[in-house]
């Protein structure tokens, strides 16, 4: 996939700020209306890639993408409906697509948690018991396979505070972690599997519970 090179004879030295980000404009192109059609970019210093947006009429994002020296797609780019929803996304290497993203949101029927020193699994539909200030190492999957690609919080039943579960990339078979703390209470765990754009979009993004009772 390439893109006119016509931006090279009419370079724009002109410059602007957005979020505290300098980006040195390379062509802005309009429809009859005056409204942006398109535009190309640098941000910062000016060198590639160069960023390309177009837009639908109605000033919705058509497409925004990454271009190298020579006006092939490179990186991540993605394209949009005119009413504003991710049509599909690529990864580019040199103008070719590599990979095709998935933008559907993944299947969670059968997901489960394997926690250290247990063989069953648990289920949403599950409860396990555990000991006060003990440590969970567990491992989420999805289909039979780990992954590792969700976003996890726990909270206490009895708090409104929501704590954050990162990977521990040091124990591959368990990389999650939580303490439990010294009174009884119950724990859940929330698991959020965005797609492989990394959305999340409310009432369409999978999302489980699993409980553990600490008692």
């Amino acid at each position: 996939m390439t893109r006119s090179a016509y931006f090279v004879v009419m370079m724009i030295s002109v410059s602007f700020c957005c979020c505290n980000r300098s980006r040195n404009v390379v062509q802005q192109i309009y429809y009859s209306d005056g409204n942006i059609k398109s535009i190309e970019y640098f941000e910062g210093n000016d060198t590639f890639p160069l960023t390309v947006i177009d837009y639908y009429p109605n000033g919705y994002i058509k497409s925004i993408g990454l271009i190298n020296r020579k006006s092939n797609y490179v990186g991540l780019c993605k394209n949009y409906y005119p009413d504003g929803r991710l049509a599909d996304s690529c990864e580019y290497y040199d103008g070719m697509c590599i990979r095709q993203l998935c933008n559907d949101f993944p299947k969670v029927e059968n997901c489960y948690i394997m926690t250290d020193g247990e063989s069953n699994k648990l289920y949403t539909t599950g409860l396990r018991s555990v000991a006060p200030k003990y440590r969970i190492d567990f491992s989420i999957y999805l289909d039979g396979l780990p992954h590792y690609v969700c976003k996890m919080y726990y909270k206490y039943v009895d708090s409104t505070s929501y704590h954050t579960i990162y990977m521990n990339e040091d124990n591959p078979n368990f990389p999650f972690t939580i303490f439990t703390g010294s009174k009884r209470d119950t724990i859940s765990i929330y698991c959020i599997f965005p797609n492989d754009s990394n959305q999340i979009v409310i009432g369409k993004t999978p999302q489980l519970k699993f409980n553990f009772i600490v008692e």
